[in-house]
């Protein structure tokens, strides 16, 4: 146990290091981080990325204590010199070092979050895999979990690491989650004996808070939160960092002439997830693939029935009844439009219409689900 500093690396993969870390006698303090190949320096990040599930257990006072760092491409695993280690740059200390052949597998890390069982399971058969569809509430339901299973049995944003990781991940792990889709799911997790959960949320809600979240990004160029985020993010959300709101005519402008990463990034999003194509735009001919692909899923949930959606996992899995949680990862920006407007739905219809099928269809079949339990 380090005597100074509390930390987790939650993702040490080939291509990023993330995590958070405080003093243990002082968190406040700023704290920033050297990536090192042996002694020479790839890079720094300072530790100040908001950590909402980190705050919500009490580990942090703010939360500001997150950080992650993309691994200069020029690191690769054919042209390693030694080692990389993650140590505090005022004073040295190593908090983690790596092995070269371990980069982007499965690495358990002596500062992983510890948690206190409260809830036990019976049984361990059951092993899960939550589709985390992004603005659904999937954050919520990560740090929720981590509460119900054991440190090293549970692992968040695996898309982060190398897929040549997943075999390994589906063996080890008993709760995995990630921001897959259908498709890579199937290719490397359908044989694993994992159960399949989900959460979808109101389609004109959800566009909003996929909005928002590009807007936060670009909100300020300079944070380490823009910096985190992949490049071809930044410019996205450079074109929204500046917004205060959006009129009709600039939604109208937007619905047509979206195209490219963001048309797929804004067009049905959660009945994309679903696919296992990814069409430049989700038809009406792709309902059958994503109903089918639907029945795959133990349980899907809504956001706006949340409570209900962790009552029946837990029930499904054998925990005791959850406790009421605090929500994570909400916006802390101020609405871009109304989404409740009947105009402004009319003119964002095209971007949520099978997700709106697709809604309407889970929400008929868990009242049907819940009727017949009753």
């Amino acid at each position: 146990m380090n005597l100074l500093y509390k930390f987790s690396i939650d993702i040490f993969s080939a291509s990023c290091i993330a995590g958070w870390v405080r003093h243990r006698f002082n968190a406040t303090r700023p704290i920033t981080i050297e990536i090192k190949e042996n002694n020479e320096i790839l890079g720094e990040c300072v530790a100040n990325m908001l950590r909402e599930d980190v705050k919500a257990q009490k580990l942090h006072p703010t939360g500001l204590c997150g950080f992650s760092f993309e691994i200069p491409k020029r690191y690769t695993l054919s042209n390693h010199k030694g080692p990389l280690s993650i140590v505090i740059k005022e004073s040295g200390i190593v908090l983690q070092t790596i092995a070269p052949h371990l980069l982007g597998h499965i690495v358990q890390p002596r500062g992983t979050i510890l948690h206190r069982l409260t809830h036990r399971r019976k049984s361990r058969n059951k092993k899960v895999f939550f589709m985390h569809i992004p603005k659904t509430a999937g954050t919520s339901f990560n740090s929720f979990a981590r509460h119900l299973y054991q440190p090293a049995e549970i692992i968040t944003h695996i898309e982060a690491y190398d897929q040549s990781a997943f075999p390994e991940i589906a063996a080890t792990y008993n709760f995995i989650s990630g921001h897959l889709r259908m498709d890579t799911i199937q290719h490397y997790f359908s044989n694993s004996g994992l159960e399949l959960y989900t959460l979808i949320r109101e389609p004109f809600a959800h566009l909003h808070s996929h909005l928002n979240w590009l807007r936060g990004i670009g909100a300020d160029p300079k944070s380490a939160f823009y910096k985190s985020h992949h490049g071809l993010f930044k410019n996205i959300a450079d074109q929204f960092g500046e917004k205060s709101s959006l009129t009709g005519p600039e939604l109208q402008h937007m619905v047509e002439e979206l195209s490219g990463v963001l048309g797929k990034l804004l067009d049905n999003n959660q009945s994309r997830y679903f696919l296992t194509t990814d069409p430049e735009k989700v038809q009406g001919e792709d309902w059958d693939e994503i109903k089918d692909n639907l029945e795959q899923f133990t349980l899907t949930g809504t956001t706006d029935q949340y409570a209900t959606f962790k009552e029946n996992f837990c029930a499904y899995n054998l925990f005791a009844a959850p406790k009421e949680d605090k929500p994570l990862n909400t916006s802390k920006f101020s609405q871009l439009y109304d989404h409740r407007d009947p105009a402004i739905r009319e003119i964002v219809y095209p971007l949520v219409a099978l997700d709106v099928q697709l809604y309407e269809h889970v929400q008929k079949r868990n009242d049907s689900a819940t009727a017949v339990t009753l």
